[in-house]
């Protein structure tokens, strides 16, 4: 309390606005759960389709997947089995991210091999040979510098 102030939230509203404002409130979340599960359900369905068309742009990319897959099963039963259950219920976003990465995995490992064929490495080095260094002089010549004409207030400094 301050100053003799009392500070408080109220909205002053009835106990039937409270009511019909959770009631919104779940309906609106109750709609977007909805309409995600329609959303994944579709994609559901389409989910084959994302695995052929994988298969179709880079097929190791599937492949290496699979074998990730048995590599975690072979090392950890109990993780491997989480994973497998894990990829199940992803498997439309797996299935869209392994066809992206086959996509990508293509058209940039194409780039990455023909700029590998473009350089390389150990053939193409320009050839050298060692110099012996002089010890060179890097005395300053100069001519005679004159001194300063107006005095130094700084020299006693350094006394």
């Amino acid at each position: 309390m301050l100053n003799g102030r009392i500070y408080s939230y109220d909205h002053h509203k009835g106990l039937g606005q409270k009511i019909l404002g959770t009631f919104a409130f779940l309906l609106i979340i109750t709609l977007c759960l909805y309409l995600f599960f329609q959303v994944y359900k579709f994609l559901f369905y389409l989910t084959p389709l994302f695995i052929i068309i994988a298969l179709i742009i880079y097929p190791k990319i599937v492949l290496n997947h699979i074998k990730m897959i048995g590599l975690s099963l072979k090392q950890n039963v109990f993780g491997g089995l989480l994973e497998i259950g894990l990829q199940l219920i992803g498997l439309p976003i797996v299935s869209i991210g392994l066809m992206i990465k086959a996509w990508a995995y293509k058209k940039f490992g194409q780039a990455k091999e023909s700029f590998q064929q473009n350089y390389k490495s150990e053939e193409e080095f320009t050839s050298y040979e060692d110099v012996k260094s002089e010890k060179l002089d890097y005395t300053f010549k100069s001519k005679h510098i004159e001194p300063m004409s107006k005095p130094n207030n700084y020299d006693d400094l350094f006394e």
